[in-house]
């Protein structure tokens, strides 16, 4: 069920990743996310290939 993988996506990318998650997220989807400011670092490349594997089987 597609809405079980967009909560799965959801749980780990706002709630674990945070703001550098979401925005890069955004970015991946086509949207404008941009860089988060300081204090937070953006996401490792181990991270950015994990919110892409997650949101490769919802984006349309």
């Amino acid at each position: 069920m597609k809405q079980e993988r967009i909560a799965k996506a959801a749980e780990r990318i706002a709630g674990d990743l945070g703001i550098p998650g979401v925005k890069y997220a955004m970015d991946f989807n086509g949207y404008f996310g941009g860089a988060a400011r300081l204090p937070l670092l953006p996401l490792t490349a181990d991270l950015k290939a994990e919110v892409e594997r997650l949101l490769s089987d919802i984006r349309n």
